[in-house]
């Protein structure tokens, strides 16, 4: 089902979702996509090497991400499909 939103998103669309999909991998993939996303942190993201834009407060702003070179996957859902099944 994850797949099918989005490849249904476009452009400027506005993806808000919970922590399960504010990965590194999962935010490269919405910024090639052209997709606008809002996110919890992930718990292992750092959140003071994030460039704040604009804050409301101290744990709320919007912020600028740069993903890194590791981070950066070509086929996401090959990846997550791959992970799936070596849980099972």
């Amino acid at each position: 089902m994850l797949f099918s939103i989005l490849d249904s998103l476009q452009k400027g669309d506005l993806l808000v979702a919970d922590r399960h999909f504010a990965a590194a991998h999962f935010y490269w993939y919405y910024q090639q996509q052209g997709v606008e996303f809002l996110t919890r942190a992930h718990q292992c993201l750092k959140v003071s090497r994030i460039k704040r834009i604009h804050s409301y407060s101290r744990d709320d702003f919007i912020g600028s991400v740069n993903i890194g070179k590791n981070y950066r996957l070509d086929n996401v859902q090959t990846v997550l499909t791959n992970k799936k099944r070596s849980k099972n």
